[in-house]
């Protein structure tokens, strides 16, 4: 996702102490921001690393000045890196505010892996949660990198021979700091951003719907780019399949928002090992069958959770929900689900139990009493 009109927005930003003068504009910041590292160390050997987080908001370990480990998200469709602001005072990095209120800090040192990455910019911002930053694009620019999602794993190597497999497709140059290709989606042809921070399956913007053809209205879902801001957006199946080499997408589900931008999320992407190649040109789709991939229904809790500083809480009962009379009330704190501590749980975790049950088992607290409930979940779109 591309974050720094977020901070705009915020004035989530800050200057870095090692620019002194003349005082840069705003239009130096952002450009420094989409920067790859001014050098990349590599070991004699390819890296290859286990992720931690799930398929769909897949998570890396790195160290900052030789601390950590740190859990990072690694987002593709991000243009810049972002680091949480208490890991910023933990690591020592440099800050500075600016008339603009733009916050930036210079690290000097990344380690991912066996790799280090020197002297880039990243953003400062706060937020709830177990995630410690963002690892944007920029930082891969001169690399090879491999996100295999099924297996939960990720490589690294510098660039090398063109690929000449079926599925290796033609990716556009990074100019915008993340990476796109063309794609036939509907009835056009659109350039399409390739976004492991996205849960989602495909995301199009609401101007471009006229393009596809429908399997049924739209009906209203919840964003599930936890680190965006919150949007209303909308969720439909289409009857056109997707293609991207030999593998064929049946009927997809398109999540529709307001933005300008296509995006393929990991809701698609958990079924490929993806490997970007931005010094060739190259996105690779590998998966080890020829079956075509058919997307499951959606479903949908019957509330909405909501995370503060003391864990997670039910915060809004839909109304489908609420006819159901399960004593289940605004306000109750959720200690566990499926038998797992709530306070563990991130947004794209409750995405993620959705999509696989049709039931959930929670462990609910009110007035310092705790009550076992199973909570149905609700398909809204076939």
């Amino acid at each position: 996702m591309k974050y720094w009109f977020l901070f705009l927005a915020w004035g989530f930003l800050a200057f870095p102490v090692w620019s002194q003068s003349p005082e840069p504009t705003e239009k130096d910041i952002l450009k420094k921001l989409r920067e790859g590292p001014e050098e990349t160390v590599w070991p004699p050997y390819s890296v290859e690393e286990s992720m931690a987080g799930s398929k769909l908001a897949p998570m890396v370990r790195v160290f900052i000045r030789g601390k950590g480990p740190f859990l990072f998200l690694l987002d593709t469709g991000s243009d810049i890196t972002l680091i949480q602001e208490s890991l910023v005072q933990e690591t020592g990095l440099p800050a500075r505010v600016t008339d603009n209120e733009l916050r930036v800090t210079l690290v000097d040192e990344m380690r991912l892996g066996d790799i280090r990455f020197r002297n880039f910019m990243a953003g400062i911002r706060s937020w709830e949660g177990p995630v410690d930053g963002i690892l944007g694009y920029p930082l891969f620019m001169k690399s090879r990198l491999t996100i295999d999602l099924p297996r939960m794993r990720y490589a690294l190597e510098p660039s090398g021979e063109e690929s000449s497999s079926v599925n290796t497709l033609r990716m556009n140059r990074v100019t915008e700091g993340v990476p796109s290709f063309p794609v036939r989606l509907g009835n056009r042809q659109a350039d399409i951003i390739v976004s492991t921070g996205l849960s989602e399956y495909i995301r199009v913007p609401e101007s471009g719907l006229e393009y596809f053809n429908l399997k049924l209205p739209p009906v209203p879902a919840v964003s599930t780019n936890s680190f965006s801001v919150d949007e209303e957006v909308t969720m439909a199946r289409i009857t056109d399949n997707l293609v991207l080499g030999e593998h064929i997408v049946m009927e997809p589900i398109l999540t529709i928002s307001h933005t300008g931008e296509y995006r393929i999320g990991c809701g698609l992407l958990r079924y490929f090992r993806v490997v970007l190649d931005p010094e060739n040109n190259q996105i690779s789709f590998l998966r080890n069958s020829d079956i075509p991939i058919e997307i499951p229904p959606v479903r949908q809790l019957g509330f909405v959770p909501r995370r503060d500083e003391r864990g997670w809480m039910v915060d809004k009962l839909l109304p489908w929900f609420r006819e159901l009379d399960l004593n289940i009330r605004p306000g109750d704190r959720i200690r566990q689900v499926e038998s797992r501590d709530a306070v563990m749980l991130t947004a794209n975790d409750w995405v993620e139990l959705e999509r696989l049950n049709n039931y959930l088992t929670l462990v609910l607290e009110r007035d310092g009493k705790e009550m076992m409930l199973d909570v149905p979940v609700r398909i809204i779109l076939p």
